[in-house]
């Protein structure tokens, strides 16, 4: 049994829009299926291209592209080379910028190249994470018993020799504070 969008007529949009779909996606089994192309959509990359720029360029769906790059281990991994290349031009663009406006008094065109600035070392950072990426905090660890700090607490006063001397102290203070409870509560005795 056929479904019922199967057996209605389609409108010239509709149909239209298919005709489009299908030739995005030829286009894209084209491009994939060429080996230059994707070296050439990794080089542009590289250069300073987006891959929305590149994919418009190429007359390639965007979604298609960069769903199939993500999904390719090795061209992935050029991506993500070109994108570290990408964040080091662009760490080395910021010292242009700031040098151009040394010296300037005027505040919004020094906000301005400072916003540039800071806005490329953040993708620099973000791309090429060894060079420009903010650095993990170092991490540690401590690990310790209570029962071994008690002993060796006690091991320590006995050594010293206070621990007795605390005690005995203590004693004294402690047999007046529980006779005191047990007269108010001999039941609990």
């Amino acid at each position: 049994m056929e479904g019922w969008a199967d057996s209605r007529e389609l409108g010239a949009d509709e149909v239209e829009g298919v005709e489009v779909r299908k030739k995005t996606i030829e286009a894209f089994e084209a491009w994939r299926a060429d080996a230059r192309s994707q070296s050439e959509l990794v080089q542009r990359i590289a250069e300073g291209e987006t891959l929305k720029e590149i994919c418009a360029s190429m007359g390639v769906a965007y979604s298609l592209v960069a769903r199939h790059v993500a999904g390719t281990p090795a061209l992935n991994a050029e991506y993500e080379a070109a994108l570290a290349i990408w964040g080091d031009a662009l760490a080395q663009e910021t010292l242009a910028i700031t040098d151009a406006v040394a010296g300037s008094t005027e505040g919004a065109v020094v906000a301005a190249a400072k916003l540039r600035a800071e806005q490329r070392l953040k993708l620099a950072g973000k791309w090429n994470r060894p060079r420009y990426g903010e650095r993990e905090a170092a991490v540690l660890q401590v690990n310790f018993s209570l029962s071994d700090t008690a002993r060796e607490i006690r091991e320590l006063e006995a050594r010293l020799g206070i621990g007795q001397v605390v005690a005995e102290q203590a004693l004294p203070a402690l047999e007046e504070k529980l006779s005191e409870v047990a007269q108010e509560h001999p039941e609990d005795i």
